[in-house]
Parts: C-alpha cells; structure tokens; sequence
C-alpha cells in the first residue's frame, strides 16, 4: 500500500476557500516502533484540533472549524512525542527522525450529506 512518514511534526496544506472540514487519517500502530503510545496533537495554527494517544492501527478523525482553517492559511500540522532514526536502531543508513507512519488521509467537506461524502 501507499504510506508516507512524518516525523515529529507533519504539515498538510489545504487549498480551498475555507470550509469546516472532516480529516481522517489512517495510522499505522506505533507500538510497533515505541514501547509506550505517543501523543498526538492536531493543530490549525494556534488552536488545537484534537489530541489522542495511538497504540493500535486505526483511523483518527477529527474536525477542523472554517475559522480555524482560515486564521492558519489552510494549515493543519500533526505532531507526535515519539519518534525514532532507523539508523540508530539498527535500520541501516537512514537517518530520517521517524513519528507516525500513515497510510492515508481523508478530507470532507463538513456541509456534505452522508450520501454525498460517499460518493
């Protein structure tokens, strides 16, 4: 499958007219990687979105207000307290600092009806 690392701090950019919006990201279990769940904090500029503790692969979601993302400029950054440099543990050369792995993210549209988003 698809998957794409981000490190201690990731950044997704929105681009649009600002709209209250359902993100949803699919995570991999960090305790695959770390002996305790790290905290993770979905942010929009100053304001915090959610805050969670991963231990098992699954879907976080949460929601990001209009006014949020207008005061950010479509900016919703994602940071965990754990991460990790393959290089370090034995992983060959790579000296990436490791987080979250994810597998995928969703963005909806908040006005959207059920049957809509599943479209």
């Amino acid at each position: 499958g698809v998957w794409r690392w981000a490190s201690d701090r990731a950044s997704l950019r929105i681009v649009g007219p600002a709209q209250a919006l359902h993100i949803t990201l699919s995570i991999e279990s960090p305790l695959r990687y770390f002996d305790q769940a790290p905290l993770v904090r979905a942010t929009a500029g100053t304001r915090e979105l959610a805050v969670t503790t991963i231990s098992a692969t699954r879907d976080w979601a949460f929601d990001a207000p209009a006014d949020a993302l207008a005061a950010s400029g479509g900016m919703v950054t994602i940071e965990t307290n754990r991460t990790f440099v393959p290089a370090e543990a034995g992983g060959g050369a790579d000296q990436r600092r490791l987080g979250l792995r994810v597998f995928s993210i969703h963005i909806a549209s908040k006005s959207l009806t059920p049957s809509e988003v599943s479209r």
